[in-house]
């Protein structure tokens, strides 16, 4: 990552894929990071999308793997 000039341009895919890439790690923490500091870097469109598409995919995620304590909080 450092060795994209950011200032000047750079590529929101990129940092959806690092994100991704942490994803993958089980590192959710840092994927928010990441995809926060791109935002901050560089508000694109294309980051906002992949950041809700990211909570999202988790938020699904976590509703398999416990259905019914999700569904429980969400009928309150």
């Amino acid at each position: 990552m450092r060795l994209v000039p950011h200032k000047q341009f750079t590529f929101a895919k990129l940092w959806l894929m690092y994100a991704r890439f942490e994803v993958r790690r089980l590192d959710l923490p840092a994927a928010r990071k990441v995809l926060g500091t791109a935002i901050g870097m560089c508000p694109k469109e294309a980051l906002f999308k992949g950041y809700i598409q990211l909570e999202f995919d988790v938020w699904k995620l976590r509703l398999l793997s416990h259905p019914v304590t999700l569904t429980h909080r969400l009928s309150l």
